[in-house]
C-alpha cells in the first residue's frame, strides 16, 4: 500500500505497523513489530468492505480459533485475536517467501519438490485432522512456501471443528481436504489446474464427472507412482480415496526415494487416523464438499 496509508507507523494494541505485505477481497495483511516481545509478526485485518459483515467477522473468528488450536511446523502459527477501534485483527507468524500459487505460476515444481512439499502439507493436514479441524479450503493460494523451502498451511477461515459432544473427526468432512490436496499435488507437478472451465458451473461439472488430463503426459519425469497417488486422492467416490498401508509401503520400496517414503507414509497415517475416527463415530452427518 502507498506510504499515505494511515495505519502505517501506527500502534495497534502493542503492534507497530511497518508495511503492507498482501491482501485480497477478504482482508489485508501487514508486517508489524510486537513491541512487547520484540519480534516481527503479521497482522491481518478484515478489508474495509467486509469489516462490518457478520459472516465475514464469523469467518475471521473461526480462522483464529481453528488455527490457534494447532501447533505444527507446517501450519502458520496464530498468536492473538484482537480489536482496535472497532476493527478486528489477527496477529500471526510472519512468513517470508511466496504462496504456492505464485510459486507455480512461473513453472511447475520438480518431482523432489512436489514430494517434499507434499509430505509437509500432508503432515500439517494430519495434525489438524487429529485435533478435529478440517480446513475445507486447501488450495495453492492457501499454502505458503518459505524462503527455506518449507510449506505452511494458511487461512482456516472456512474450517470445521469437531463437535465437542462427540470428540470425533468425521471421515466425510476430512475427505474434502484429501480431494483438495490431490488437486494441489496435480498443480504442483504440472503447473496446470486439474479442472478447468470458462465458468464456475463448468468447473463444478468437471470436478463431479470428469478426470483431469493424465499427469504423466504433462511432466518430463517418470510420474507413474505420483499419478497413482493423485488419482486415488481425486476419486469421485469418497470411499475409494484411500489406499491401505501395504500399497504405500510397496510404492516406497519400488521408488527407493526418502521423500516418496515420507509422503506416502504420511498419507497412510492420515488414512488410518480418519478411518479409525469414522469407525468409532456414533453417526456421520450428511455428506458435503
Amino acid at each position: 500500500m502507498r506510504d499515505s496509508d494511515p495505519i502505517l507507523g501506527q500502534i495497534v494494541s502493542h503492534y507497530r505497523v511497518l508495511e503492507r505485505v498482501g491482501g485480497g477481497g477478504m482482508g489485508v495483511v501487514y508486517k508489524a513489530e510486537d513491541t512487547r516481545l520484540h519480534r516481527v509478526v503479521a497482522l491481518k485485518f478484515l478489508s474495509t468492505e467486509t469489516a462490518h459483515h457478520l459472516d465475514a467477522l464469523e469467518r475471521f473468528r473461526r480462522e483464529a480459533e481453528a488455527a490457534s488450536a494447532l501447533n505444527h511446523p507446517n501450519i502458520c502459527t496464530i498468536y492473538d485475536l484482537g480489536e482496535e477501534k472497532g476493527q478486528a485483527f489477527i496477529a500471526m507468524e510472519y512468513l517470508d517467501g511466496q504462496t504456492l500459487k505464485d510459486r507455480i505460476a512461473s513453472q511447475p515444481l520438480s518431482l523432489a519438490q512436489v514430494l517434499d512439499l507434499g509430505a509437509e502439507i500432508t503432515d500439517g493436514l494430519d495434525a489438524a485432522h487429529q485435533l478435529g479441524v478440517v480446513h475445507r479450503d486447501i488450495k495453492p493460494a492457501n499454502i505458503f512456501i518459505t524462503k527455506r523451502g518449507h510449506a505452511k498451511i494458511l487461512d482456516f477461515g472456512l474450517a470445521k471443528l469437531k463437535p465437542k459432544s462427540t470428540g470425533q473427526t468425521t471421515l466425510a468432512r476430512t475427505r474434502t481436504d484429501i480431494f483438495s490436496f490431490g488437486i494441489v499435488l496435480y498443480e504442483m507437478a504440472t503447473g496446470r489446474v486439474a479442472f478447468n472451465g470458462a465458468t464456475p458451473g463448468v468447473v463444478a461439472e468437471a470436478i463431479l464427472n470428469r478426470q483431469p488430463e493424465s499427469l504423466r503426459h504433462l511432466v518430463s519425469y517418470d510420474a507413474l507412482e505420483l499419478e497413482r497417488i493423485v488419482t486415488k486422492a481425486l476419486e469421485k467416490d469418497r470411499n475409494r480415496r484411500y489406499q491401505p498401508r501395504q500399497s504405500f509401503i510397496r510404492i516406497c520400496w519400488r521408488t527407493g526415494a526418502t521423500s516418496v517414503q515420507c509422503l506416502l507414509l504420511r498419507l497412510a497415517l492420515v488414512t488410518e487416523v480418519l478411518l479409525q475416527a469414522a469407525l468409532h463415530a456414533p453417526h456421520l452427518p450428511p455428506l458435503r464438499n
